[in-house]
């Protein structure tokens, strides 16, 4: 919410050090290991001043508005850097937060077999064994990866200190071949995740969580055009508006297994009227504006 308040600082007042200090805020992140390079997303928070290690657990709340806040920055600058993240991270939502139903799961713990960030971290073994062997010493120069770790027990988290372009230009690469060898190493990298033991996951869908994540997919479409985003933000919409409203007009904060439970909070109608205002403007819904009205007169 503060970043987003010093980009509109920016775009109304043309405040250059807003803008300055919010992009190097999100460049950070996105290179940093709070940032899930193989699959998109961001984990919960940092544990240090650089965005290195991250507590590693995945929240639907910070990754529908962080959403928000790199569509928001991508239109006001575009960069190939932030679309990058915009997709990667809308795809890891839709792909493994989301319900063929159409509604969100609330997190990805941090712990796999018991071990916090197993599931996404490396060692240097086994990364020589996954990519190509021409390609391997300057993947682990790009992610800072050492022989002995850049974390505990010998393990590394992929962090960058440079996006793509600023990178080969440091080492005078040729930036086409360069992200094409990079992009197959993650694809590598994620083919073997995906057969790991996954974080447990946090099943239970909230309103509130549920109406940033439309936001998040709202301002995405905006920022990039793609259809798939837009349709499945009116997909957790409908899914909201037909299975958590109570009889009495208001809604359910809480979706598990089959069953709305708990009045919902000031949050949940604070958010979800926000959504509806946002699948309005997107799809000239009237429907849409109608939910929004009840809402705010039940409230």
């Amino acid at each position: 919410v503060i970043w987003e308040w010093m980009l509109m600082d920016y775009y109304y007042f043309e405040n250059n050090t807003a803008l300055e200090d919010t992009r190097r805020t999100l460049d950070k992140m996105a290179l940093g290991g709070i940032y899930d390079h193989v699959d998109g997303g961001f984990a919960r928070y940092s544990v240090d001043k650089i965005w290195k290690v991250p507590h590693f657990e995945k929240m639907l709340y910070d990754n529908g508005q962080l959403l928000s806040l790199y569509a928001k920055a991508y239109k006001i600058q575009p960069s190939e850097d932030y679309e990058r993240v915009l997709r990667k991270t809308a795809n890891f939502m839709i792909e493994h937060m989301a319900k063929e139903d159409g509604y969100f799961y609330a997190a990805y713990d941090a712990d796999s077999e018991g071990i916090e960030g197993k599931f996404y971290i490396w060692s240097v073994d086994e990364l020589r064994n996954i990519l190509d062997p021409t390609f391997f010493e300057t993947f682990g120069e790009y992610y800072s990866i050492t022989t002995s770790g850049n974390w505990e027990h010998g393990q590394n988290i992929l962090f960058a200190e440079y996006f793509p372009d600023e990178f080969c230009q440091r080492k005078k690469l040729d930036p086409k071949d360069f992200k094409s060898n990079l992009f197959k190493s993650l694809e590598k990298l994620k083919l073997i995740r995906e057969g790991r033991v996954w974080p447990g996951l946090d099943d239970k869908s909230l309103t509130s969580w549920n109406a940033l994540a439309i936001i998040g997919l709202l301002d995405t479409y905006e920022a990039l055009g793609e259809e798939k985003y837009l349709k499945f933000a009116m997909k957790a919409g409908h899914f909201i508006k037909d299975h958590l409203q109570n009889k009495n007009g208001g809604l359910f904060r809480n979706y598990h297994r089959g069953k709305a439970s708990i009045d919902a909070f000031l949050d949940d109608y604070a958010l979800m009227i926000s959504a509806c205002m946002k699948l309005y403007e997107n799809s000239f819904d009237e429907s849409w504006l109608s939910l929004a009205d009840q809402l705010t007169q039940y409230c």
